[in-house]
């Protein structure tokens, strides 16, 4: 049985390109390309928003009667 081995790799760097293209993949192997900064920061945001949305709306509709 082979032990795990993890890589981390930042694509913002660019020696890190010429790194990658030497890197040699294998059978079964798993490539995981995390989010952006700021796409995880609207996750949270859409997480926020969802929970607050039907309070606000149930406030408003309250609110018109």
């Amino acid at each position: 049985m082979d032990i795990p081995t993890v890589y981390q790799v930042n694509l913002l760097e660019p020696q890190s390109m010429f790194l990658l293209q030497r890197f040699p993949i294998q059978d079964k192997d798993i490539v995981y390309v995390s989010n952006a900064p700021l796409s995880e920061f609207q996750k949270f945001l859409r997480m926020i928003f969802s929970i607050t949305s039907p309070i606000t709306g149930t406030a408003n509709t309250i609110r018109t009667f």
